[in-house]
């Protein structure tokens, strides 16, 4: 989240998330964690090495059908700011 779309495109990829989701008042809660990621050529060059990672921090709005969110990334080269509806799970 704290990196440009697109700004790393390869053949093969890989994508760490970690949130720590905290209730805050009422239907709002928050978040914060970190992005974690890579592109390979090809996998057999896949390492643990020179990750790119994004802290990130953001908050939530509990409805009964989905939830509205609202995260910040923050990377060396830039800030995004991202507002979307639903989670990953």
């Amino acid at each position: 989240r704290g990196f440009s779309q697109d700004r790393f495109l390869d053949k093969g990829s890989a994508l760490i998330n970690l949130e720590l989701r905290y209730p805050i008042w009422r239907r709002f809660g928050g978040i914060i964690g970190v992005d974690a990621g890579r592109v390979f050529a090809s996998y057999r060059n896949f390492t643990f090495n020179n990750w790119n990672l994004s802290p990130v921090a953001g908050l939530r709005f509990y409805m009964n059908n989905f939830v509205v969110r609202a995260d910040l990334g923050i990377s060396s080269e830039t800030i995004g700011f991202y507002l979307n509806f639903g989670h990953i799970f």
